[in-house]
């Protein structure tokens, strides 16, 4: 190569625009572009899901909380009645009640006043009506909710009351209501409450089971357990000679409670629910409400009274 070409070329290279030594950025190609939207797509995804699920769960933990805390106060309320059932104030000019801790009469509408449940709505809950002369306080001995029996001493003092424990039907959930009634010498009930005391939200049903001391006469002192029975197979049995109702040989009772969060929320599994109670037919509910079932026995301590 000639010096000539060489000086040629060299000032050519030199006199070169600038413009022409710079690289042209390269755009993405469509595949890149694809790539990364489908690896965005499947993290926005993984995130939406994880949330997703943290709410759920979220969901599912406060209408469990919820669940039981309504069932412990349900079973609560009924376990401190039960043990009372059958009390009388030794302190009252008229102490004695009527044989037995449960009231068998009619008490409003309700005839037994203690009786298994049928109605569809709550899912066929037993009711329980406990007899008691309550224990004098102040004059002015309380109903199921500790309102006075009356504004009179004596009246108060002496009444026996019957608390009528049962499941409301409601709009959302069904709710453990309680009526008080007066118990008078002729073995009437009025209705103390106008309205039914309303004691827990969300008790969807209750049964109950009778723990029977099988005895042959009054006489006997045997409280042993023989079984559980309904109030039904109960009011079939053979009294024990001596006694007209064979209600006097309980010595314990076996509640269950279907119980529900109050709220209308959506927690559970599937849309249709099926529950056991004790031993009666399986109740199947067609909504997605988060409930559990919870069982006690309570011991009847004024047994045989």
């Amino acid at each position: 190569m000639s010096s000539r070409s060489v000086l040629f070329n060299a000032n050519n290279w030199v006199a070169k625009p600038a413009a022409t030594r710079i690289h042209k950025q390269r755009a993405f190609t469509l595949i890149e572009l694809m790539i990364s939207m489908s690896l965005s797509l499947v993290f926005i995804s993984g995130a939406i899901m994880f949330l997703a699920s943290s709410r759920s769960l979220q969901d599912i933990q406060q209408a469990s909380s919820r669940t039981q805390e309504n069932a412990r106060f349900a079973m609560d309320d009924l376990g401190v009645s039960i043990r009372m059932a059958g009390f009388y104030n030794e302190l009252s000019l008229a102490n004695d009640i009527p044989t037995g801790q449960f009231f068998l009469g009619r008490c409003g509408d309700y005839d037994p006043c203690t009786a298994d449940g049928t109605d569809a709505q709550t899912y066929g809950s037993d009711r329980i009506a406990i007899l008691m002369n309550p224990p004098q306080d102040d004059g002015t001995d309380g109903d199921c909710v500790g309102n006075p029996l009356s504004d009179n001493f004596i009246i108060a003092s002496d009444s026996v009351v019957v608390n009528l424990y049962r499941i409301e039907h409601g709009t959302s959930f069904n709710t453990l209501v309680c009526d008080s009634f007066l118990l008078d010498e002729l073995g009437i009930a009025t209705l103390i409450n106008d309205e039914p005391y309303e004691l827990v939200p969300g008790i969807d049903a209750m049964q109950l089971l009778y723990g029977v001391s099988d005895t042959e006469t009054v006489e006997q002192a045997n409280f042993t357990l023989e079984r559980y029975l309904s109030a039904t197979d109960i009011d079939a049995l053979t009294p024990p000679t001596g006694a007209s109702t064979a209600w006097i040989n309980l010595s314990s009772i076996r509640i269950a409670l279907l119980a529900s969060s109050a709220i209308n929320d959506e927690a559970a599994a599937s849309n249709e629910q099926t529950h056991q109670l004790l031993n009666e037919i399986p109740i199947t509910i067609q909504d997605k409400k988060f409930r559990k079932i919870y069982t006690s026995t309570v011991q009847i301590n004024n047994a045989r009274l």
